[in-house]
């Protein structure tokens, strides 16, 4: 079994999934070993047992249910223990996300203080990321050819639903992948980049930016939120992001005590265009 646990993280590595599933699949396999379980013959009292012995939160649960049915997948083994238990109902969390200007200020500090980078390039992978929402396996699938400058946008492959889908961006965006497009050609992807360089030049910013973990799906969070705040319709949100069911795409339009102040104060001192008077 370790060995087709194995089998499974190159498996994820190579479709360019996150490793988290195989992270929760991991201790699980030590304990059915420790305690001389079968995988294949395991029921839903076994898997509670496991839960309670880990000690594990609601969400962590579901992650290893939603794990277990994904290694099971991946074993083709269709009936398992995994599919007879619900997923429990837990407290929806507003994603950590940033902000424009968190995202300027961060690449500011980032352009004066650290000269051993590309940093042309690392300009534009961050705004792709923040202006497109790609997911970190989706974006290191992409090839300039995927990208039309004269429409602004980008034809991604979802990797965890299987279609294509045009997401659009800004002028903004557009004019920092001409610059770095004129001085690197593409080798290997859109950004001549590997999971590992990604993950590392993303990690950057977050020594500028107090308090939170920063990880590319930070900032596909944050692309979500930046259209919630521009009033963009969340059906089309929900297509941006290549989400199955809009009700996925509900928690990023839950304010928090950061977005209320901001827009709160936007709206209160905007003024009005025609007699100058405040709104």
């Amino acid at each position: 079994m370790n060995e087709l646990l194995n089998n499974y993280k190159i498996y994820l590595n190579n479709i360019h999934r996150s490793l988290v599933y195989y992270n929760y699949m991991r201790p699980f396999i030590k304990y059915l070993s420790d305690n001389k379980l079968d995988f294949k013959s395991l029921n839903k009292e076994e898997l509670a047992k496991y839960f309670n012995f880990k000690k594990y939160s609601a969400q962590a649960i579901n992650s290893v249910i939603k794990g277990g049915r994904d290694f099971c997948k991946f074993l083709n083994i269709p009936e398992n223990a995994f599919k007879t238990i619900p997923l429990l109902k837990t407290e929806r969390r507003i994603p950590n996300y940033l902000t424009e200007k968190d995202i300027q200020k961060a690449i500011g500090y980032i352009l004066t203080y650290n000269n051993r980078l590309h940093l042309t390039k690392l300009e534009a992978l961050i705004y792709f990321l923040f202006f497109t929402g790609c997911r970190k396996g989706e974006l290191l699938l992409l090839h300039r050819k995927d990208i039309d400058m004269e429409e602004c946008s980008v034809k991604v492959y979802g990797e965890k639903t299987k279609t294509e889908r045009m997401v659009y961006f800004n002028t903004k965006l557009k004019h920092r992948l001409e610059k770095y497009f004129f001085q690197e050609k593409e080798e290997t992807n859109l950004f001549n980049i590997t999971k590992a360089q990604l993950d590392y030049m993303v990690g950057l910013i977050e020594k500028y930016i107090p308090n939170k973990h920063i990880t590319p799906h930070t900032l596909r969070h944050s692309f979500a939120r930046n259209l919630v705040e521009k009033g963009v319709p969340i059906g089309i949100i929900s297509k941006q992001l290549g989400h199955k069911s809009i009700s996925t795409t509900m928690i990023y339009t839950e304010a928090d005590d950061d977005m209320v102040k901001r827009i709160m104060r936007e709206k209160m001192n905007k003024k009005d265009d025609i007699n100058g008077k405040e709104k």
